[in-house]
Formats: C-alpha cells, structure tokens, sequence
C-alpha cells in the first residue's frame, strides 16, 4: 500500500509523491493500468477499488487527490474454462460473446469478490492468442533485439533459417503470463549465441 499512498510517519520517504499520486496530481484526466489485479493483496485490492468508487485517494500526510477524470483499467489472468473454439487476437468479440457472458466468467473463476466485481463498470475477455498471432509477437521481439545489437555491433550476421527457428521455438514459450517467457528466452538465446561468437 505504501507504493501507492506513499511511506507511513517515521519512515523514509514520508511527505514523498508515490508515481501514482505524482500522475494524478499532474494530469486533470488520463488513464490508469492495473496489471494482474489478481495478485495485489486484500488491502491493496480495498485501497484500490475505495480510488475507484469515489475517485479520491489521500496519502499518508492527509492530503486528497482528485482521480474522478481518470480512466482504470484492471488486467487479470484470470483462468476461464470454455470450450475450445476458433480464437481471434486481442479485444475482437466473438459473435457468441457478450459482456454478460464475459461478466458471469469472472464471477464463476471466484477470483474476486462480488462487491468488487460489482464496482467495475465493463468486463471484457482478451482472447488467447493464435499460433500465429505467438509468430508474429516473437519475429517483432527478435527483430527489436537484433536491431539493437548491431549498434554496438554492425558486422553482426543473421541468418533467415536460424531466425525462422527462433521464432518457432519461441512462439512455443508463450504461456498464460503472456510474451514475458517469449521474450526472456528470445534475449537470453540470441545473447548467449552473439557472446559465443556464432552466427545469428
């Protein structure tokens, strides 16, 4: 809680902004991303959804933030059970989705509490991502390494059939966390081959 309302009395960094407070004092609107609000604790949760329903916060010093011109959004890996059909990439709905399905689903996961889900005002699914929406992400993630590389290193090689492996093996890392194992095993391979002095 101290990194979102700042440091309690006789610690340090007390009187001090936290990045949140910083943001909403210096912007009148914007939008706020919550990632993986399944994992902040029971006191976090209550501090964050009070912010939510009455759009002030106030910090350890007593001071008021005025948040109601802010936008929240709450990210979660929330397991869903369905069944299996055609996939499509991102926030695309599926013609037998709606919000009330997307809804019941999180309710059903009993990931959170009825009050908290009854303080959000839309739920909508994100997708799995396809096997080709996976190839697409990690030829985008080699690319943006390779292209760094070369600048401490322009006579590095790469070759077209190497890549296209990589790509494979490390669209297969991609797992409900999302690209992070993707681009963990991207950097730490292709790393490992330049520091052995092998071709890309």
């Amino acid at each position: 809680v101290s990194r979102i309302t700042g440091s309690p009395p006789g610690y340090i960094g007390y009187g001090d902004r936290t990045p949140l407070l910083s943001f909403i004092e210096d912007n009148s609107s914007g939008v706020i991303l919550l990632d993986e609000i399944e994992k902040a604790s029971d006191e976090v949760l209550k501090t964050i959804m009070e912010l939510i329903n009455t759009g002030i916060i106030k910090d350890t010093t007593g001071k008021s933030y005025n948040a109601r011109n802010f936008l929240f959004i709450l990210t979660s890996n929330v397991s869903f059970s369905e069944k299996k059909r055609k996939k499509k990439l991102g926030f695309e709905k599926e013609e037998e989705e709606s919000p009330k399905t997307a809804k019941q689903m999180v309710e059903d996961s009993k990931e959170f509490a009825p009050e908290i889900i009854g303080r959000i005002h839309a739920i909508t699914k994100f997708s799995e991502l396809s096997e080709e929406s996976r190839k697409e992400i990690a030829s985008k993630l080699i690319g943006e390494l390779i292209a760094r590389l070369k600048v401490n290193h322009p006579d590095l090689e790469t070759e077209q059939s190497i890549l296209e492996e990589y790509i494979k093996e490390a669209a297969l890392k991609y797992d409900k966390s999302g690209v992070r194992p993707v681009k963990a095993f991207i950097e730490t391979t292709i790393k490992n081959r330049l520091l052995s002095g092998r071709k890309l």
